[in-house]
């Protein structure tokens, strides 16, 4: 399973938590599985967050849907946010 991460920041955590949760049956469409939000220490509306995704292409094109972007802008992301694609990864031991 590959993975999907977006970072970016938000003008109030909990608007966007709502707005984020709402719009999960679309994600789920979109082949994207699990999510983990992570918020940054020292500011909690900077935030990270971690997909496992089906198919890196698809969610490719959902990150360039102009649908996605508004939804971010109404969710009150006050940034442009970075997309990044990963392969499954390789696991090391300690």
């Amino acid at each position: 399973m590959a993975r999907f991460i977006i970072r970016h920041r938000v003008s109030d955590y909990d608007r966007w938590k709502k707005a984020y949760a709402a719009h999960g049956a679309v994600r789920a469409q979109n082949g994207f599985k699990k999510s983990v939000v992570h918020r940054y220490v020292d500011d909690p509306n900077h935030l990270i967050i971690l997909f496992d995704v089906d198919d890196v292409e698809k969610a490719k094109t959902f990150a360039a849907d102009p649908a996605l972007a508004q939804k971010m802008k109404e969710a009150g992301v006050i940034d442009e946010p970075k997309f990044f694609y990963l392969d499954d990864g390789e696991t090391f031991p300690n």
